[in-house]
């Protein structure tokens, strides 16, 4: 990757500022998901079929979540080490567009695509 700068210094704080609110937010939320599951205990059996039906959703969503805030994390610790924007797998930056869309995004489109045809 060249030296130039993919993002100036103002553009830069913004996106840092999205991605802490998001991993706030989703800290929050995988700290809810455990006190509700830690605070449903079924009556019966029939609400237990139920429960473990919404169980496997919840489940679900907080490893969704817990990815997420993983690739927010890696992607605050790139811009902490200046490397934020360019693709971990080329070193060529990725586009405008995709961390727009993706702001935690750390390879390009074409990276990314070789990476899920494995």
């Amino acid at each position: 990757m060249n030296d130039k700068k993919l993002f100036d210094d103002k553009a830069l704080k913004t996106i840092e500022a999205k991605l802490t609110q998001r991993f706030r937010e989703l800290t929050r939320s995988l700290k809810q998901h455990d006190r509700e599951t830690s605070s449903l205990l079924p009556r019966d059996s029939e609400e237990a079929a139920m429960m473990i039906g919404d169980m496997d959703l919840t489940e679900a969503e907080e490893k969704h979540e817990s990815e997420e805030l993983r690739q927010i994390r890696e992607a605050l610790e790139r811009i902490q080490a200046g490397t934020y924007g360019a693709c971990a797998g080329c070193g060529e930056p990725i586009s405008h567009e995709r961390l727009l869309t993706l702001p935690y995004a750390a390879h390009c489109v074409a990276c990314q695509e070789k990476i899920e045809q494995t």
